[in-house]
């Protein structure tokens, strides 16, 4: 081989083809420099996947389950509560009404106790009390505007007049001390 061939064998591929190299560069021209390596990535050995548990079912719907089932038990309980709640407060009631009752009974007793002739026995004997006249009684009532009117002895009810009397014969002994 020649290095100093003109002309089409110039242009044949030296290194062992027989297809003509175009882009040959000429052997008196310097070479070209050749660029500093180019780091290459190193490979980075991929992890295995995390096995990925499967259940066959759900752990939601587990938890969905879990979930409604204490709220029927938090329904029940407090339905018993409520039951219970109820049956005490009916046999309160009643025992409300049975104290009713009995209250109203002593009340008509108690008012069946009082006489009236024993009272006023008591107040004249023991307290020198006296029976005011007719004459002396004045009655007063409020009127709407806040104002006392006195009432002529001869409108006077008589359940009023016992009872007005036996006031007035009470604070009659109070002034006099």
């Amino acid at each position: 081989m020649a290095t100093g061939a003109a002309g089409y064998a110039r242009k044949l591929d030296y290194y062992g083809t027989a297809a003509p190299a175009y882009d040959v560069p000429a052997y008196d021209t310097p070479a070209m420099p050749v660029p500093d390596a180019v780091p290459v990535p190193r490979a980075v050995p991929r992890r295995k996947a995390a096995a990925k548990s499967t259940y066959s079912i759900s752990l939601f719907s587990v938890f969905g389950v879990v979930f409604v089932f204490v709220l029927a038990v938090f329904f029940v309980l407090a339905h018993v509560y409520h039951l219970g709640v109820s049956s005490e407060t009916a046999r309160l009631n009643a025992q409300l009404a049975q104290l009713q009752e009995q209250s109203r009974r002593l009340e008509v007793e108690f008012e069946r106790t009082i006489d009236m002739r024993e009272i006023e026995r008591i107040a004249r004997d023991e307290f020198g009390m006296s029976r005011p006249e007719y004459d002396q009684m004045l009655i007063l009532h409020s009127a709407p505007q806040d104002r006392a009117t006195v009432i002529e002895n001869g409108e006077d009810d008589s359940a009023l007049r016992g009872f007005g009397s036996f006031l007035l014969s009470l604070l009659e002994y109070f002034r006099t001390d």
